[in-house]
């Protein structure tokens, strides 16, 4: 009569399986045995019920309890934004967009959580779009939604271009957690170009001066005011008044100028309360200024 081995315990070691010391094993997985598995350790090559069968130098043997063994999935996304190129007032859709992934269905990855930042004089979010709060002069939109494939659209998003005094936002990606947190996501943040008519190319200029648009005066005004503007190149010259929304409202100045310092009065007439931007275009540069009207 020889005794019985204990029944071993199985240990693992990152992705292999460990028996304890003996004689001999045979491995067996699902209750299936696994031809030439007859050492101690075992690397798995697929998720399952593993048992190992020890025996001593008697030959008398033992069976461990099963393990149930998952291969750790390495899960992986790239997030994107596009680079666009709109006009003053113009209604847009940005997408959010899954550019490429791996393993999101084996760790669960199926719904997110993310925040977008840009500058807020320059979009204004409409529709569905959350309009988020304000952080200095930029503004901050949560967004959430679900994941219909390994790539594609994740949500989209709306907005009205705004005339400023800069003509590009980036749009980044402050944040982006999906439901599981085993994922390893890289996003690629986005930008917004407004688009401004500027006329001409390479021009001879004076280099005495400067091209300027001094500020309205008075601001705020009540019907009437006065704009002055410098030009230092000779060329199609400029000056409109646009609304906050991009769409103009008056043309004060249209033609061929040369280089000096001009005065011209604008008349708002029956035109409503509210923020204006007058916008000087020389043919070669751009100017503007932030105008109010009270009536």
């Amino acid at each position: 009569m020889n005794p019985i081995p204990s029944i071993p315990i199985l240990s693992r070691a990152g992705d292999t399986l460990i028996a304890p010391a003996s004689s001999a094993y045979q491995w067996y997985v699902d209750g299936k045995q696994i031809i030439g598995a007859t050492a101690q350790v075992l690397l798995p090559v697929r998720a399952g019920l593993y048992t190992v069968r020890v025996f001593n130098a008697h030959g008398c043997s033992a069976i461990s309890d099963p393990l149930d063994f998952r291969i750790e999935q390495v899960a992986t996304a790239e997030i994107f934004l596009p680079t666009m190129e709109v006009a003053p007032g113009e209604r847009f859709t940005v997408p959010l967009l899954l550019q490429s992934s791996q393993n999101l269905d084996a760790v669960g990855a199926t719904a997110f959580n993310a925040e977008l930042k840009f500058k807020n004089d320059l979009l204004q979010p409409i529709g569905n779009t959350p309009t988020g709060v304000l952080q200095g002069n930029e503004r901050i939109i949560p967004i959430q939604g679900y994941r219909n494939g390994s790539t594609g659209t994740l949500t989209e998003l709306e907005f009205m271009a705004l005339l400023s005094d800069e003509d590009s936002t980036p749009i980044r990606i402050d944040s982006f957690a999906w439901n599981t947190g085993s994922v390893r996501t890289n996003s690629i943040d986005g930008e917004v170009k407004i688009l401004l008519c500027r006329e001409g190319g390479p021009r001879l200029f004076s280099s005495h001066g400067k091209v300027q648009l001094a500020q309205n005066h008075p601001n705020p005004f009540n019907t009437m005011t006065q704009l002055t503007f410098e030009l230092i190149e000779t060329g199609l010259t400029k000056l409109v008044i646009l609304d906050a929304l991009g769409r103009e409202q008056a043309l004060l100045f249209n033609r061929i100028a040369s280089p000096g310092r001009y005065t011209i009065s604008y008349d708002a007439g029956e035109r409503t309360s509210g923020l204006y931007y007058a916008v000087l275009q020389t043919p070669s540069q751009s100017r503007i200024i932030l105008m109010r009207l009270i009536k």
